[in-house]
């Protein structure tokens, strides 16, 4: 056997329930998704700011990422600095990238529950 088939063999035996390592690979996806669409939207909002002539980016802007614009001008009622979302969603994703490096699940776990309250807010301030 190779070492890569015994660490997976030593990493399988040692979780309680079968399964448990696909499920933390899956709560791995909220928070980078997340915080990937936020980067993506504040780029896209700075970009416009430099290139407001732009039709493309404004039909992005406004079809696409809309649900990030109203998130924003919700946001913006109780905190008000630039980039505001992404300095709110970072820390989730520094979170799951610290519980792979430290293998500990329960942070992966937080970051994936506390993302998936964000999406609520997000999805709330959409619908508003």
């Amino acid at each position: 056997m190779t070492r890569r088939e015994l660490d997976l063999a030593k990493l399988k035996s040692a979780t309680p329930w079968p399964g448990l390592q696909e499920t933390i690979r899956l709560e791995l996806v909220g928070p980078l998704l997340l915080l990937c669409a936020v980067a993506a939207a504040e780029t896209l909002a700075y970009v416009l700011a430099e290139n407001p002539s732009s039709a493309v980016l404004w039909y992005v802007n406004l079809k696409v990422f809309s649900i990030f614009r109203k998130s924003r001008v919700a946001l913006s009622s109780y905190v008000n600095f630039p980039f505001a979302q992404l300095l709110i969603i970072s820390p989730l994703a520094f979170l799951v990238l610290g519980g792979i490096a430290l293998r500990r699940n329960l942070l992966i776990a937080i970051s994936s529950n506390l993302t998936l309250i964000c999406v609520g807010f997000l999805l709330f301030s959409w619908h508003h």
